[in-house]
């Protein structure tokens, strides 16, 4: 028979198993960037934080990659740093054909789906199925990120109203 002590030291210490931790390759490609079948390879994808969220940008594009599976948390957290203007890179020599592919996801190679800013930002997040990982484009970025500014910036006037002075 169990004592009731060790039932809670079981069920307090119980973490929730994150499945897609296994499926994140060491080096992220840039998905935007690999649609887009040229002879350069697609560029790694460098580790910036915002809010407690991991974002993997692109130099070239702009463009972020996040594993965070709750998207609002995403969409807020974009407002928590700047989105620079990606670097311009060299475009294709002359004659050369550039064709786009599906979007894939740099992490287990799943299709990408198109999801709208439900908050009406009008932000579109490429995520995928299968890990449950998520795309911006640099646009859709500097969008969620003024669309969470404003949001704070409107709740911070609000609670200065109801404040006593």
């Amino acid at each position: 028979m169990h004592s009731s002590a060790s039932a809670n030291k079981t069920t307090s210490s119980f973490r929730p198993l994150d499945t897609t931790m296994s499926l994140r390759p060491e080096r992220l490609l840039c998905p935007a960037c690999a649609r887009k079948s040229s002879t350069a390879s697609a560029p790694v994808l460098a580790c910036t934080e915002a809010d407690k969220i991991d974002f993997f940008s692109c130099r070239d594009c702009g463009g972020a990659w996040f594993h965070e599976k709750d998207l609002d948390a995403v969409l807020r957290a974009t407002g928590a740093r700047d989105w620079p203007r990606p670097e311009p890179v060299a475009s294709a020599t002359p004659g050369q054909v550039i064709t786009e592919t599906d979007w894939s996801c740099p992490c287990c190679a799943g299709s990408l789906v198109e999801v709208h800013d439900r908050r009406g930002s009008g932000a579109t997040v490429r995520r995928c199925l299968i890990c449950y990982g998520g795309w911006m484009d640099h646009a859709d970025l500097v969008v969620a990120a003024e669309a969470s500014r404003d949001v704070l910036t409107r709740l911070g006037s609000l609670i200065r109203t109801l404040l006593p002075k």
